[in-house]
């Protein structure tokens, strides 16, 4: 059974944002179209234009215990927790299956990957080299380039975008469902090292002052793997707070307070 919407808000991220929260799914779990790419009017105020996305999702029971899960939030009961477990078994050995029915072009996505980036790149700049492979059913794209800072973009934004649309562009080709991780002169390495290291020191920070720590707003992959990352961690945890893509994660100490139990909500 599929259920079908439509969602509007001021960027088409946003509205993806928001369809993920109200059908309780995953960015990657989430089928849409785009409908509009809504306009910001004469100075932002006359003629704006909401961005409209069509969405489109089979519906599957306790589907929102899972994405729960995504963030670190603590399931309601153990019933709810068991449920999900079943339910992403379930998914899982489906997807096993379906790739083991289905053959994956892997040379042929691979060829298109690096023609859409070409194009792409010499609208912004020249002299690129792109190597590419595959690896557990991503498909890794590596560019050096006479200037990477503006295919990289103010804290990666430019470079994700990039991905984003190489990413929709190859999953239109095939039916399986393939992610695509596109690199700039070691970017994504680096700036992964710096993520990890300044979570780490504000989470030691968090537990020592007792007191919440924000790490600023960072993109969902971002999130994600700091969240993965301190999960490991005692005595703190993790939230994310605010609306679209990038949004605020909070680390704060796990110590049953009320001041943290506040934190935590916000």
């Amino acid at each position: 059974m599929k259920s079908h919407l439509e969602v509007e808000a001021k960027t088409v991220e946003l509205a993806i944002e928001k369809a993920c929260i109200d059908l309780g799914v995953s960015k990657e779990e989430l089928k849409y179209d785009i409908i509009s790419y809504g306009s910001s009017g004469i100075f932002g105020i006359v003629g704006a234009k909401n961005a409209k996305i069509h969405v489109e999702k089979s519906i599957t029971a306790d589907s929102n215990s899972i994405v729960d899960e995504i963030f670190n939030d603590e399931p309601k009961s153990e019933t709810i927790k068991q449920k999900a477990e079943t339910i992403d078994n379930e998914k899982l050995s489906k997807e096993t299956e379906t790739v083991e029915e289905i053959d994956i072009d892997y040379d042929m996505l691979l060829k298109v990957g690096i023609e859409t980036l070409e194009k792409i790149i010499f609208l912004i700049t020249k002299e690129a080299n792109i190597n590419s492979s595959v690896k557990d059913n991503t498909l890794f794209f590596d560019i050096t380039c006479s200037d990477p800072s503006s295919l990289i973009g103010r804290k990666g934004r430019t470079l994700e975008a990039i991905d984003y649309l190489v990413e929709k562009i190859l999953n239109k080709r095939q039916k399986n469902r393939i992610h695509s991780r596109i690199d700039v002169e070691g970017y994504l390495e680096k700036r992964k090292e710096k993520l990890i290291s300044s979570a780490l020191y504000l989470a030691d920070k968090a537990k020592r002052l007792k007191k919440p720590m924000s790490m600023g707003e960072i993109s969902f992959n971002d999130r994600r793997d700091v969240h993965t990352l301190l999960k490991k961690e005692g005595g703190i945890k993790t939230r994310s707070v605010g609306n679209g893509h990038y949004k605020k994660l909070i680390i704060f100490p796990q110590n049953g307070n009320e001041e943290n139990k506040d934190a935590e909500n916000k």
